[in-house]
């Protein structure tokens, strides 16, 4: 995919944790407080400036649960290094309606 199309590439995420072996480590790293851009990613990176240089975007949507998970914000930090070289990514919280209302009946008027 990544170099398979012309102008855009979306990608929405709507998981709290995806289970990618590559990440595992990388992961327990910033866990432990490790903030270092990370190399790991840098054929990605090398990816995305490549595609941007010729013109075409990234787009990402990334809908998470609040609090954010562990993994939710690892991704929201890999994402800075992702963003500088162009690519647009936002993070937004999946809004759950209150249990009031989600527990509200119906009632017809009289």
């Amino acid at each position: 995919m990544p170099n398979s199309f012309e102008h855009t590439a979306y990608r929405l995420e709507v998981r709290d944790r995806y289970a990618e072996p590559d990440e595992a480590e990388p992961l327990a790293k910033y866990l432990a407080g490790h903030r270092n851009e990370p190399a790991w990613m840098s054929e990605w990176l090398d990816l995305v400036r490549t595609a941007i240089a010729t013109g075409r975007r990234f787009t990402r949507v990334r809908v998470v649960t609040v609090p954010l998970t562990d993994y939710s914000r690892f991704g929201v930090w890999c994402s800075g290094f992702t963003t500088k070289p162009a690519k647009t990514s936002a993070t937004c919280p999946a809004i759950r309606p209150p249990r009031r209302l989600r527990q509200h009946q119906h009632r017809g008027r009289s």
